[in-house]
């Protein structure tokens, strides 16, 4: 998806005069840094799920204090 996106944008960075060297060299830029932005966004998806380092909350095994009426 993202390498459409930029071939979406050729038009408009060729009639802003832009040459094709650096219309490929920034396709090539924005796809990579898009490329890792995914890569990142599933990353931290799959570190902050619900339950998957601390199943049973941060104080799992841990004593109860006891609180005396």
């Amino acid at each position: 998806m993202s390498v459409v996106w930029a071939i979406w944008h050729w038009s408009a960075l060729l009639q802003a005069h832009r040459a094709t060297s650096w219309i490929a060299w920034w396709s090539l830029a924005i796809v990579a840094a898009r490329v890792i932005m995914a890569a990142v966004a599933v990353v931290i998806a799959v570190a902050w799920e619900p339950g998957r380092a601390c199943p049973d909350g941060p104080a799992a095994g841990a004593r109860t204090p006891q609180v005396r009426e």
